[in-house]
C-alpha cells in the first residue's frame, strides 16, 4: 500500500530513469521494508501492471500530484475501524507519518534565453552577486557584502517591499557560472521555503551572442500536508518559472 502513496503519474513527457529503476527494483522484490507487513506479493501483479503503464514513474507525489485524493485515501485507511477492521493492519498511522515527511518533494525549473551580446559583456552584467537588482524587473534593489565567492550574502527587496536573503554557494569566473541558495525565507516575498539557483552563460550561435541558462530546485512555501493555495506546489512552480523568465528578459532588455 505504501507504494501507492509514494507515487504520482507523470504529468510531462519526460521520465526520471532513477525513479523508474527504483520502482522496478521494489516491484521485483515484492517486499517493502517500511511496511508493517512487508510482503506485498499478493498485490504484486496489479502493482506491476499499474506502474509499468506509467513508465514506472511516481503516481501520487511530486509536481501536480492529486493531494485531495491522497488525503482522502489516508482518511479511509485511518477509518478502517468503522468497517470492523484494524487500521494498524493497513499501516494507516505509518503511512501518515511517512507522508508528512515526503509530502513536499523538490520542484524544478529551467529557463534559457539567447542574448545578442558577447559573452564577456553578459558576464560583466551579472558577475557581481549583489547586482541582480540592476537587471531583474521584479526587484526594487539588492544589497550585499560584495563577496563573489562561497558564503557571499545579498538581500533582495521585492516590489512589495518584502525582503529575503540569499547566499552564494559556488562561483567560477572562468566558466561564467555560479549558484546560490535561499538563506532566510520570507513567503511574503516569494512562496518557497527553500531553493537553489544555478546561473551559467555559454556562447551563442555567433561570436556576438550568448545563451544564459537559469536552473532551480525548490520547495513550496508550506511543506505541510494541506498548504494554502498561495503556498502550495502550484504557486511555487508558477512563481519560480516567472521569476526566472523575468530575470532573463530583464537581462536581455538591459544588454541589447
Amino acid at each position: 500500500m505504501l507504494l501507492y502513496f509514494f507515487s504520482q503519474p507523470a504529468v510531462t513527457d519526460s521520465t526520471d530513469s532513477g525513479v523508474s529503476q527504483a520502482v522496478e527494483a521494489l516491484l521485483s522484490s515484492k517486499q517493502h521494508p517500511l511496511l508493517l507487513q512487508q510482503d506485498f506479493s499478493r498485490h504484486s501483479e496489479a502493482l506491476t501492471q499499474l506502474y509499468r503503464t506509467n513508465a514506472n514513474q511516481l503516481l501520487w507525489l511530486g509536481e501536480g500530484r492529486p493531494e485531495k485524493n491522497r488525503n482522502d485515501a489516508l482518511s479511509v485507511l485511518n477509518d478502517a475501524a468503522s468497517d470492523g477492521l484494524k487500521p494498524v493492519n493497513y499501516d494507516a498511522e505509518r503511512l501518515r507519518a511517512y507522508l508528512q515527511q515526503a509530502a513536499s518533494l523538490p520542484q524544478k525549473a529551467k529557463e534559457s534565453i539567447a542574448i545578442h551580446a558577447p559573452l564577456a559583456k553578459v558576464w560583466a552584467a551579472i558577475k557581481n552577486f549583489d547586482d541582480i537588482g540592476l537587471w531583474h524587473p521584479d526587484l526594487k534593489n539588492s544589497v550585499g557584502d560584495g563577496k563573489n565567492q562561497s558564503g557571499g550574502i545579498r538581500t533582495l527587496t521585492f516590489r512589495n517591499d518584502a525582503t529575503l536573503v540569499e547566499e552564494l554557494d559556488y562561483y567560477n569566473e572562468q566558466e561564467h557560472e555560479y549558484s546560490y541558495r535561499l538563506k532566510t525565507e520570507n513567503t511574503l516575498a516569494f512562496p518557497t521555503s527553500s531553493y537553489t539557483v544555478d546561473i551559467k552563460i555559454g556562447p551563442g550561435e555567433t561570436p556576438d551572442s550568448s545563451v544564459v541558462t537559469l536552473k532551480s530546485r525548490f520547495y513550496r512555501g508550506d511543506t505541510g500536508n494541506t498548504p494554502p493555495d498561495n503556498l502550495n506546489d502550484e504557486a511555487a512552480v508558477k512563481a519560480m518559472n516567472q521569476f526566472l523568465k523575468n530575470a532573463l528578459n530583464g537581462l536581455k532588455s538591459k544588454l541589447e
